[in-house]
């Protein structure tokens, strides 16, 4: 199904096409800081809220929920130094030792810290709505999540996934690279190198 929104000529967003799209996956925000460094532990991530979209798989998803959800997601350009932030599925904690990361790895972009305002904020929140809005075309069962660092000398902006070596792996590199135009350059990072 695809829903395609469209500006009516009172200038307001109405629907055309399919009025009915419904997310299957489930995720979860998180979020971790610190000051003097990374806890390698999971008791440094803090779970903030379950964003568990269950009224999103219960009832259709129209319009005006996909503009609160674009205006919900955290900007990484407002996150402090030494942050993390997550949308990861259900149950997938995001850290390379969960069992649903352990053979996968991470498409990284790397983000100067010149071009940290609205480069950093597209590139995340275009990420994040296209993991979240499905549009990584039946590739979906192969992405755990998405994940922003936010650092001093640059920043991340990554896509996790469960299956380092499978061709699925890599064609969701090729496609995250096309989705996001001002991402010059995808790196692969497998978790257990």
């Amino acid at each position: 199904m695809v829903m395609e929104i469209v500006h009516s000529s009172d200038d307001s967003l109405e629907s055309v096409s399919d009025p009915e799209y419904f997310l299957d996956q489930l995720y979860d925000e998180r979020f971790t800081n610190s000051e003097n460094g990374f806890e390698e532990e999971e008791s440094g991530i803090e779970s903030l809220y379950n964003f568990s979209l269950t009224d999103m798989v219960k009832h259709p998803l129209q319009h005006t929920w996909v503009l609160c959800l674009y205006n919900f997601i955290q900007k990484a350009s407002s996150l402090p130094n030494n942050s993390d932030f997550y949308y990861f599925k259900e149950g997938v904690r995001p850290m390379w030792e969960d069992p649903r990361n352990k053979n996968g790895g991470r498409w990284i972009i790397r983000i100067d810290r010149s071009e940290e305002g609205r480069v950093l904020d597209e590139c995340w929140l275009d990420l994040v709505m296209a993991v979240l809005g499905e549009q990584f075309s039946g590739l979906g069962a192969e992405i755990c999540g998405v994940a922003v660092n936010v650092r001093s000398k640059g920043h991340k902006v990554c896509l996790w996934t469960a299956n380092a070596d499978s061709d699925e792996n890599r064609e969701i590199g090729y496609m995250m690279h096309s989705l996001l135009d001002s991402a010059s350059y995808v790196k692969f990072e497998r978790h257990l190198e």
